[in-house]
């Protein structure tokens, strides 16, 4: 369901918010996560080892 509402709204993504459910995020990540993950909606690994390399922004000169 969240990935089709996410999908159907045009979303880019969702926030889960910690302190509302300290102890339910936990119990979300290792559920649901491989699950979306599975689907194709949430990513497996990231493009390279450093943030600018998984934004495509290359190295700065």
């Amino acid at each position: 369901m969240l990935a089709a509402v996410t999908s159907r709204l045009g979303l880019a993504g969702t926030i889960l918010v910690p302190h509302v459910t300290p102890a339910g995020l936990d119990a979300f990540a290792d559920r649901v996560v491989p699950l979306l993950q599975e689907r194709g909606v949430f990513r497996a690994d990231y493009t390279g080892p450093t943030l600018r390399d998984h934004l495509g922004v290359g190295v700065r000169t």
